[in-house]
């Protein structure tokens, strides 16, 4: 069994139960997200300090802080019907509207963008939201869904068209290559971001920012320069490669591991979380009709061996 399906080179499954696990996951996960996330606090926020880069919408409508928490609300509201297979189409496009809107208004204050991925899994679902056949309404009425089990067989030109979570895939991997040739622009091929110079730097700095010393793993590799330069080398390798990878379907699961090893490093030693971001939509691109394929297959052979004591 494959660790990830690579969607570019195999978008056709027998079962469309990956894109419904893929829709419950990650509106689940961002209904979370956006619910704990302070975007009410801007509201409160000086808006001299963000005067110059303040969305256009502050300078037309100064009450507009007041109608953020209520975006918030929609949006939760949304990502949930959209879970639970309730109009998941226009759903999961309004979510995805709502939560670009609160990302562009927050930006100005705390630059955040680990949004990016929901938003793009949000926007081509809606695109393609005729491919996830397991929706409670409206039933789709053409067609009908194949048993998961069976699955793991390898059909490449029938079966499920699954092109929203193969379009995903391509559109993580961008994301990660362009992350990657900004680490090389200017410093030529690993000689300034991933030089163990400018590694220690960011750990300082990032401690700084936070007013806390920093973190033990972080104290313990800026005593090592060698590995801290292996580790920036590494980063660049593999945020370059996941889009190789993809197109060569080659070693993609060895680049999802690094990838994930990677941002659980950067928690470690910086405190950053992009793992919730970035790091948990690998899920999204797991067999999950093999493995139910292979849990229904145990049990079956279980109560088998029941039946026959």
């Amino acid at each position: 069994m494959d660790g990830f399906v690579n969607y570019w080179h195999r978008p056709y499954r027998a079962t469309s139960l990956n894109l419904a696990v893929a829709r419950v996951f990650v509106c689940l996960l961002a209904a979370w997200k956006v619910f704990a996330y302070p975007f009410a606090g801007i509201a409160a926020y000086p808006t001299d300090l963000v005067k110059e880069g303040a969305p256009a919408l502050w300078a037309l409508w100064p009450g507009y802080g007041q109608w953020i928490a209520r975006e918030q609300c929609l949006a939760v509201i949304c990502l949930i019907a959209c879970a639970f297979g309730i109009a998941p189409g226009f759903a999961a496009v309004t979510a995805a509207a709502i939560i670009a809107h609160l990302t562009a208004v927050v930006w100005p204050v705390c630059c955040e963008k680990t949004w990016l991925p929901t938003v793009y899994f949000l926007l081509l679902y809606g695109v393609f939201r005729h491919e996830d056949r397991l929706v409670l309404w409206p039933a789709q009425r053409s067609g009908s869904e194949a048993n998961p089990r069976g699955a793991g067989s390898a059909p490449c030109t029938q079966g499920f068209a699954l092109h929203s979570l193969r379009w995903f895939l391509v559109t993580i991997a961008l994301i990660y290559f362009c992350t990657g040739l900004h680490k090389l622009e200017g410093g030529g091929w690993f000689i300034e971001w991933g030089s163990p110079v400018n590694m220690s730097r960011m750990l300082e700095k990032r401690a700084f920012i936070r007013g806390d010393p920093l973190p033990p793993l972080a104290a313990w590799l800026q005593q090592s320069p060698a590995l801290l330069g292996a580790i920036g080398a590494a980063t660049i390798v593999l945020e370059l490669g996941l889009l190789i990878a993809v197109l060569a379907n080659r070693l993609l699961t060895p680049c999802f591991l690094g990838l994930a090893a990677m941002h659980l490093g950067i928690w470690a030693t910086m405190r950053l979380n992009y793992f919730t971001d970035f790091g948990a939509m690998y899920l999204v691109f797991l067999p999950w009709d093999t493995i139910y394929e292979a849990i229904a297959r145990s049990w079956t052979a279980l109560l088998a061996r029941g039946f026959r004591s």
